[in-house]
């Protein structure tokens, strides 16, 4: 980022007006951009479907968070009854009224044709010359466009927050000229491919980790240098479950040393003066939406209670075990239909492949080589998709400029 640019953001921030700049609806915006309503740049798209009872229908619904359209199972008009819905139209911009507020917005297109929606998804397109549809939906996308979707959402949280469409009609958004528009959603859109590609590129070397786990995490395929015959063991056999007490709110109340970590689902979750568990183990979450989800824990550290820890003994290798692990279905052992749960006691007796502790610790060098390659790639698509958000940040204000 230049001086001048970085000058220019500070001097914004703090609401100093620069040449090229004005200040409208309390806003610093260019010169040649304007607050303009919805209602004058879009119009709404209502095609009811005539449905008959025979025929096969599938429904589209969208994400949260900015993360689209997605498809439902097909169904047919008996199953629909008398739900109003309607026909998609391409190149439209489209909300879940529900949900606008947490962002579940997107744009149809081509591959929508002949789907349906129901009433609770508004579409509208964008009026010629006035206003991009991508440049609208990216709009949407960020702090600024979220903010305004919130206000139009009144009522309290999920269900009661619903989107009002005639105050979405009447939001102001600020609108640079057609030509900028465009060039702002063409940069933007190419951080997308971008994130894209790598998306695509971090599946298909999961894809081919999986493939090697399967080959050599069961003997299907030796390495150079072993040929020596595998045993089959049981879980249990060469490890030990040790749970947790530690509670959430126990550590939100907690005031003390910070010396030990103590682990969550989601990573590390606070610092205390004392841990549980003395040497590396594999955690498991227990408890909760994530059960049979695994992830590899450090000695000195211990988990919340909704997790515990699954430690190896000297017959097996701690990386060999936590990548034989990986191809465990926990999902089998889920019990409880509120708050799922898996017990050690119920899976302790599944069977693994076990061969000398010289071919168990090549076999997990090379699998681990690969899981760094994965998340070095995933560091990577964070990167770009943090470098996507500043540059929406600074592109859909003004903030940087573009040559339409």
């Amino acid at each position: 980022m230049s001086k001048e640019l970085k000058e220019r953001i500070k001097c914004i921030k703090q609401g100093k007006l620069l040449e090229g700049y004005k200040i409208e609806k309390n806003r610093i915006i260019p010169e040649n951009w304007n607050f303009e309503a919805i209602s004058d740049l879009i119009e709404k798209i209502k095609k009811p479907v005539k449905v008959e009872p025979k025929c096969e229908y599938r429904q589209i619904g969208i994400r949260s968070h900015g993360k689209g359209i997605f498809y439902k199972n097909v169904v047919t008009g008996e199953e629909l009854g008398k739900k109003s819905v309607f026909w998609i139209e391409p190149d439209c911009f489209i909300v879940n009224i529900v949900f606008a507020w947490e962002m579940a917005i997107g744009k149809t297109t081509n591959k929508e044709i002949g789907m349906i929606a129901s009433h609770r998804f508004p579409m509208y397109k964008p009026k010629r010359n006035k206003l991009d549809l991508d440049f609208m939906t990216y709009f949407f996308k960020s702090p600024w466009g979220n903010n305004l979707l919130e206000l139009a959402s009144p009522g309290g949280a999920g269900r009661n927050k619903t989107l009002g469409q005639d105050e979405f009609l009447k939001l102001k958004i600020p609108v640079p000229p057609l030509a900028e528009q465009q060039k702002i959603t063409d940069i933007l859109s190419t951080w997308d491919k971008a994130i894209e590609l790598k998306e695509q590129l971090i599946e298909e070397k999961k894809q081919q980790k999986k493939g090697l786990m399967k080959e050599l995490l069961t003997g299907e395929v030796r390495l150079p240098g072993f040929n020596g015959k595998w045993k089959e063991i049981k879980l249990g056999d060469v490890t030990k479950y040790q749970s947790s007490n530690i509670s959430i709110s126990s550590l939100e109340n907690y005031v003390g040393p910070e010396l030990y970590p103590v682990y969550s689902a989601t990573g590390i979750y606070k610092y205390i003066d004392q841990c549980n568990v003395f040497v590396d183990y594999i955690a498991i979450i227990k408890d909760g939406a994530g059960a049979g989800r695994l992830c590899r824990g450090v000695k000195e550290s211990s988990v919340i209670g909704t997790m515990g820890c699954i430690i190896n003994n000297k017959n097996v290798d701690f990386e060999f075990l936590y990548q034989q692990l990986q191809l465990i279905d926990f999902k089998k052992y889920i019990k409880g239909s509120t708050i799922p749960h898996v017990y050690y006691k119920d899976y302790k007796n599944e069977t693994i492949q076990k061969p000398t502790i010289e071919e168990q610790k090549t076999i997990a060098k090379l699998l681990k080589t690969s899981d760094r390659e994965i998340e070095l790639l995933e560091q990577e698509l964070s990167a770009l998709k943090l470098q996507k958000k500043g540059l929406m940040q600074l592109l859909l204000t003004g903030i940087v400029r573009v040559q339409s």
